[in-house]
């Protein structure tokens, strides 16, 4: 369902090269896409087509059979080379058609594929191969395509309906509702759900359709509350699915299983990060593996080859990363059970709150400083919400930033509350109370509350008075005359903290 544009694609590429690779992360819907496409040849009378489902199989021996076989071949035979096909006419070399073979899952047996292929490829001209798999084969000649999830709805649309019906993903969890529900529609009512649930699966065919059969027990709504324990909840594959198609969980471990302890190890120290995050950060979580920091670009190159998370294309800057939510949720899990969480969040806030230290000790906070919490906006906010279990005092820097770069960009959500939570969590001679206080009476007097606001920053003076601070002390004395302006009718400029 959907998948038109890369059916066109695929049948293209097809056609020029002679090794071609789908790859995509666990649930992606790989081997579907892949058996549409030879579907489509096959109806076409175009090629004579084999396939090799690879499965669990890992013998080399039973897996060079089982490929010779699809082939028509024995085993041990002499290959049949162009001077030599002569004395075949019935084989693809000599009726003018390819052969196609399909190798489906050979993520768990690269060196395997790798290794035959090698052999067979150059004495069968008229053979094309088209494998699936979580990694690419990196072999010569080789094209990889990668897959991602199905289309979700479009933020920008008229309404929440209209974008769900023109999403794919939803599409298919319609599709699929329907299937143990015939009476289910998407209305006006539900769409929001839906189309929650298919962004929070990434897009995802497989735990989409888990998700879509659990109808006929949960409503929409419900299930989005559910998702939050996503490796329980989704364990309803189809009945003769191959054991790691039987759950979300089953799909996760599989690939789990074939990183390196040092990828297991990252990919766990990752799941910290709710946002997007460049190989700073990467390297900040897992400063305690052993080994230098810079083989972190390195691991984080395997991860992506491997479909464990997704380069962010044109972020204005170094490359960013994703890990896809299911994967996050599962290296949590598994972060948890290592015993590795508390650290791991420690370190996530060390680091976040070294890159917020300008907002208390600079006259101005550069640019370049706002620009980079920008882009920690919803790590961030993560660590903050997790802080804020307890009485730490950098939950008043965390928080202080959010105030600043939401300030700067104009839009306030929610962070006023923020603030608040953090001065009434913490302690009244905290360092960085100040600091909260500015932010406080800047969000005060974006939202035209001139007292709070003067409240605030009044306040923070009192307090960073007898500090060794200047700069810090020039930054809210400015706040504060700026704010008495504001309250006596004078027209300024947006206030920051």
């Amino acid at each position: 369902m959907g998948r038109t544009d890369e059916l066109v694609e695929l049948a293209r590429l097809l056609r020029q090269v002679r090794l071609l690779t789908v790859t995509g992360p666990a649930g992606a819907g790989k081997s579907r896409l892949a058996l549409e496409l030879v579907g489509q040849e096959v109806r076409g009378k175009r090629p004579v087509v084999s396939m090799v489902r690879l499965g669990p199989r890992t013998e080399p021996d039973e897996i060079r059979r089982q490929v010779l076989a699809a082939l028509g071949e024995t085993p041990g035979a002499t290959p049949p080379s162009v001077a030599a096909s002569a004395a075949a006419p019935d084989r693809p070399e000599n009726t003018g058609r390819d052969h196609l073979l399909l190798l489906d899952d050979c993520e768990h047996v690269l060196e395997v594929c790798g290794r035959l292929l090698t052999e067979l490829l150059p004495d069968r001209p008229r053979l094309r191969v088209l494998a699936t798999s979580r990694e690419p084969l990196q072999l010569p000649g080789e094209t990889v395509f990668s897959v991602a999830g199905l289309a979700l709805p479009d933020a920008g649309s008229d309404t929440v309906l209209n974008a769900c019906l023109r999403s794919d993903a939803v599409t298919l969890f319609v599709d699929r509702a329907r299937a143990v529900m015939p009476g289910f529609r998407l209305t006006h009512d539900n769409a929001v759900h839906v189309g929650e649930i298919c962004a929070r699966l990434d897009g995802l065919p497989l735990p989409i359709e888990m998700a879509a059969r659990l109808i006929r027990v949960f409503p929409p709504a419900e299930i989005v509350t559910r998702l939050e324990d996503r490796l329980a909840l989704l364990t309803n594959g189809w009945r003769l699915a191959d054991d790691r198609h039987q759950s979300l969980r089953a799909s996760l471990e599989w690939g789990y299983a074939l990183l390196s302890p040092e990828e297991q190890a990252l990919l766990r120290r990752l799941s910290v990060l709710a946002g997007d995050f460049g190989p700073d950060a990467a390297a900040a979580v897992a400063s305690d593996l052993p080994g230098p920091a810079a083989a972190i670009p390195r691991l984080l190159i395997s991860l992506e080859a491997k479909s464990v998370i997704t380069a962010l294309a044109d972020t204005g800057g170094p490359t960013r990363f994703r890990l896809l939510e299911s994967m996050r949720c599962f290296g949590h899990d598994r972060l948890i059970a290592e015993g590795e969480e508390t650290g791991t969040y420690e370190r996530l806030v060390s680091w976040l709150a070294a890159m917020c230290l300008p907002l208390h000790g600079e006259a101005v906070v550069p640019s370049a400083t706002l620009e980079r919490l920008a882009k920690e906006r919803t790590n961030l906010t993560h660590a903050l919400h997790r802080l804020q279990s307890g009485t730490d005092e950098r939950q008043l820097l965390l928080a202080s930033a959010l105030a600043a770069v939401e300030t700067a960009d104009g839009r306030v959500t929610g962070t006023a509350g923020l603030v608040a939570y953090a001065l009434n969590r913490t302690a009244p001679d905290s360092v960085y109370r100040t600091v909260a206080l500015a932010a406080a009476a800047a969000l005060a007097a974006g939202d035209a509350d001139g007292d709070s606001a003067f409240r605030y920053a009044d306040e923070a003076v009192e307090l960073e008075h007898g500090r060794d601070h200047p700069e810090l002390l020039a930054r809210l004395l400015l706040l504060r005359g700026i704010i008495q302006h504001l309250r006596n009718g004078r027209t300024l400029p947006a206030v920051r903290p």
